[in-house]
């Protein structure tokens, strides 16, 4: 099984473990450059395993960066705002 398989099998019985709590999960994926060119399918394909685990496991989901940027916020300062935004009592898992 793959990295991204392990890992989404992962999420997704913590989604189902989260999902008789009142408190849902949070999926925070922080995308560098690529650097070398052969690394960005790579990158591509882990990004897009996580989005569909974190949407079947019922989580909320954020991205950052891996993209052209998005207003005068810095990737570091969009990961300190959904840190911030986030519970910090409670139940609800935060994967980062």
């Amino acid at each position: 099984m793959s990295i991204a398989g392990k890992l989404g099998l992962a999420l997704l019985i913590s989604g189902l473990l989260a999902a008789a709590l009142p408190a849902q999960p949070t999926v925070i994926v922080v995308l560098g450059a690529a650097g070398e060119a052969e690394y960005a399918p790579d990158l591509e394909q882990q990004r897009k395993a996580w989005t569909e685990v974190a949407a079947k496991a019922g989580a909320k989901w954020i991205a950052i960066g891996g993209g052209p940027a998005e207003g005068p916020l810095t990737d570091r300062d969009r990961l300190q705002q959904a840190l911030a935004a986030e519970e910090k009592a409670g139940l609800a898992d935060l994967w980062l």
